[in-house]
């Protein structure tokens, strides 16, 4: 990626993305959904060189510029979406990535330890219930390795690079699971 390109995170949170990005000489943007978030993005970006905007909203908000982000990264937050969902932000990210552009994202697996505790509507969107524990009440998508691929068909994107992580919690007794996915324009 060029030096001071922007690069967007899609669902800062806590804004430790968007001090990366600056760390690595990326212009730093974000969108979040949540107050609270936002505050603390405008910490993070506070007198910062390389801050770029904050905007409270989703990928569709008008002061994101077309094909102005060299870099996308969306980390647990995009299979919070039901698949339309997904697919719908993946062709936005698309039109927001320039060319030769680069974005990356985590979807769940469905090795993760939660998968299938609730009620499932639409097709593979779970509302996970008091057996999750305290993911209840959350709402995720859950996909295998050929469903990713089939998400990705048609968005404009292409994937580069499919990794999964498996991480092990509470005495090995929970497992968390992710399709780690990079794609370019």
């Amino acid at each position: 990626l060029p030096a001071d390109c922007n690069a967007l995170d899609m669902g800062f949170g806590s804004g430790q993305h968007l001090k990366l990005f600056m760390d690595f000489g990326l212009r730093a943007w974000g969108t979040e959904l949540l107050d609270h978030g936002m505050d603390l993005g405008a910490q993070v970006l506070h007198n910062q060189p390389l801050a770029g905007k904050l905007i409270k909203g989703d990928l569709d908000h008008p002061d994101l510029p077309s094909h102005g982000f060299g870099c996308i990264l969306s980390w647990g937050c995009i299979f919070l979406k039901p698949l339309d969902g997904i697919r719908e932000s993946l062709q936005q990210i698309a039109g927001l990535l320039s060319p030769g552009g680069r974005a990356l994202f985590n979807l769940r697996t469905h090795d993760n330890w939660f998968y299938g505790l609730g009620t499932e509507g639409p097709e593979r969107y779970w509302l996970l219930d008091h057996r999750a524990g305290p993911y209840s009440g959350g709402k995720y998508t859950f996909l295998n390795e050929a469903e990713v691929f089939e998400l990705i068909e048609g968005t404009g994107l292409e994937i580069e690079n499919l990794e999964r992580t498996d991480w092990w919690k509470n005495q090995l007794s929970e497992r968390h699971s992710w399709w780690v996915v990079q794609v370019g324009r």
